[in-house]
């Protein structure tokens, strides 16, 4: 038997952790948090399940996750795809109108023909919307449709296409978890805990400083803060990319590994939910709708939860949520009424209550929300940018110290699979290590 330790209990050390444990090693789990989970957090605060993180189980035939909420009996909610749309809600001749289709160059090169907008070219960003008088402050921004900074938490000048376009092509089918995602991983952990109770050692609310590589010993050291955590034969990393640079490594970081970690950025992700007094009829279940805030200048999505259909979320991203991550909540909700009402009058979209607010940037221990590639205007094969998530999840300390989460796994970064995967080749690779596979 090994022991090992995992630093950070989300999809990623779950999925490293729960491969370890039924292969009859040990494994001490060390969290920032009290709970597992990570991104994935569910609130229930205003009587519905809120995810704070991730939203849905994306690809659901090839999902982990699939199998392990039906092995729990949590309750699968699928999209009805045949009610599915996407719409963009625009002020045109002072009348709001709903345009079906993704907001993109199409829809948007729709408007410039009816004079609605200008649009400027230049090398470096791509043809935006803009506003000329009062008529257009609704038409959407280029970057902003669900193509552009929705998919990727960042701007689309922002992150290298090729990056994107070497994922694993999927279904494109979702299924919500009633109770919420964060609910079903933090469930998740505790069954391992139930499971494993010999194997398994947990160490909530611990911020870990330090992991050093004791050669002589062929240990590694985990400390937080002063404090000595413990000695391990190997350690898996799974905190995201952006912590990193908080923990003190021996050996080193190397500068393949320092550089790509100046390439892997965790973008900007904001959510608002809430449950209105009335749900305005034209929000129809199961579509995705788009407003532009001509005041703030950017774009909010926003859809009705299939777990629990009176309520709404909306969502900003890339630089229009970094923006709205440095206001205080009720500036932001203020802004984001505003646009709705006068979007849906005289349907009163104010809820009874404070709506629940996300800010993944000013998270502590997670300073962001998922990982996009910066695009530093290089070509789009430009080897150090489209290795970055490669050289991230190798081996460090002569294969002592591994890593995974979601930045590391190019065939699906950014979802909970694909750091649950990451976390399983990581034990993998160990289990080979020792013998044990």
């Amino acid at each position: 038997m090994v022991k090992v330790v995992i630093i950070g209990g989300g999809c990623a050390g779950l999925g490293a952790a729960q491969l370890l444990l039924k292969n009859k090693q040990h494994v001490t789990l060390v969290d920032a948090y009290e709970r597992f989970g990570g991104r994935a957090w569910t609130r229930p605060d205003q009587g519905f399940p809120f995810d704070l993180g991730p939203q849905f189980i994306q690809d659901p035939e090839v999902n982990p996750w699939t199998g392990i909420a039906k092995s729990l009996d949590f309750e699968l909610l699928p999209r009805d795809d045949k009610a599915a749309g996407t719409y963009y809600r625009v002020q045109l001749d002072g009348v709001w109108q709903d345009r079906l289709g993704t907001p993109g160059i199409n829809e948007v090169q729709t408007l410039l023909d009816e004079g609605y907008a200008s649009a400027e070219q230049s090398d470096n960003v791509p043809p935006i919307a803009q506003s000329p008088g009062a008529s257009a402050d609704a038409v959407l921004a280029l970057g902003s449709s669900q193509y552009g900074s929705i998919a990727e938490s960042a701007e689309p000048w922002q992150y290298i296409a090729a990056d994107r376009e070497r994922q694993a092509e999927g279904s494109g089918k979702v299924q919500f978890v009633k109770d919420g995602i964060g609910t079903l991983v933090n469930a998740y952990g505790h069954s391992l805990q139930k499971s494993f109770p010999d194997t398994l050692t947990l160490h909530p609310a611990t911020v870990v400083s330090a992991v050093r590589l004791r050669s002589a010993e062929n240990l590694v050291r985990i400390c937080a803060g002063e404090q000595v955590v413990g000695d391990y034969d190997y350690c898996i990393v799974t905190v995201p990319c952006s912590a990193i640079a908080g923990i003190a490594f021996e050996p080193p970081l190397t500068f393949e590994r320092t550089s790509a970690l100046t390439y892997v950025l965790l973008g900007s992700y904001k959510k608002v939910a809430f449950c209105p007094k009335q749900m305005p009829d034209a929000i129809a279940p199961s579509c995705d709708y788009y407003v532009y805030d001509g005041a703030l200048g950017g774009c909010w999505q926003y859809f009705r939860l299939p777990t629990a259909p009176q309520a709404l979320i909306c969502v900003a991203s890339g630089n229009f949520a970094h923006m709205l991550d440095r206001m205080d909540d009720e500036t932001v909700v203020a802004a984001l009424f505003k646009v709705l009402n006068a979007a849906y009058a005289p349907a009163e979209i104010v809820p009874p209550q404070k709506p629940m607010l996300t800010n993944w940037s000013m998270q502590p221990h997670i300073r962001g929300a998922y990982s996009f590639t910066r695009y530093d205007g290089g070509n789009a094969n430009d080897p150090t940018a489209l290795n970055a998530r490669l050289e991230l999840g190798k081996p460090h300390g002569g294969g002592r110290i591994l890593f995974a989460g979601e930045a590391t796994w190019v065939d699906a970064y950014g979802t909970i699979h694909g750091a649950f995967y990451s976390g399983e080749r990581a034990a993998t690779t160990i289990l080979q290590q020792a013998g044990w596979a």
